[in-house]
């Protein structure tokens, strides 16, 4: 059963994070909804995360609340990546990159040679990831099928009893998923239209977006 840490107020400065091992599986907060995440070296933690939800062979995202992480893991930044990276993140945008070759990447993140990054902004999920210097592997904190959750009170049960910690910030900044956007190969492909809406991408980027939806 998870160790419950509340802190009802959002973006507080120096936020005590409890201490806790790289073996440790969590529940955390970010702008969007919550989410379940292992350090990227603990793979035993990884597949829990696929247990505890009833998830099929999905791959899981990178999280991390720094933005340079996606040229360690990023086989290629496009010129519209990089207008997004610098417009957006850190926040409400997962973005797709083919996977660096070289760089030992677990392969539960990875599909098709591809691996989706997420640069958040909540600042508790900020300091777990800063506290051990490790990215995580992380989905929403739902079981396989449902919807994401929004708040604290919307997890289910079975998923904060399957882990080490459950970090309570109340409900998310944006109440909507991430947008998710293949930069992997020539023009962006949205697959997943959030908190970033179509238009918005389409004018800022000053790029052709495809959409798949």
């Amino acid at each position: 059963m998870a160790i419950i840490v509340s802190y009802p107020v959002p973006n507080i400065a120096d936020i005590p994070i409890p201490s806790f091992s790289k073996e440790s599986l969590m529940i955390f907060p970010t702008e969007t909804v919550y989410g379940i995440g292992a350090f990227i070296s603990n793979r035993e933690g990884i597949e829990n995360i696929y247990e505890l939800k009833g998830r099929d062979n999905k791959p899981l995202a990178l999280h991390t609340p720094n933005p340079a992480d996606i040229y360690k893991y990023a086989g290629y930044v496009s010129p519209a990546a990089e207008r997004a990276i610098s417009l957006y993140l850190p926040g409400p945008l997962l973005m797709i990159f083919a996977a660096k070759k070289g760089v030992e990447i677990p392969p539960r993140l990875i599909s098709n040679g591809k691996i989706g990054i997420r640069v958040f902004s909540n600042f508790i999920g900020a300091s777990i990831v800063n506290a051990v210097n490790e990215p995580m592997a992380a989905t929403s904190a739902n079981l396989s099928g449902a919807g994401s959750p929004k708040n604290f009170f919307e997890i289910p049960q079975s998923l904060i009893d399957g882990c080490d910690y459950a970090f309570d910030n109340g409900p998310t900044v944006y109440q909507k998923d991430s947008t998710v956007v293949d930069f992997s190969e020539g023009e962006p492909v949205l697959l997943r239209e959030g908190a970033v809406s179509y238009d918005e991408l389409s004018g800022v980027l000053c790029s052709k977006i495809r959409r798949i939806q």
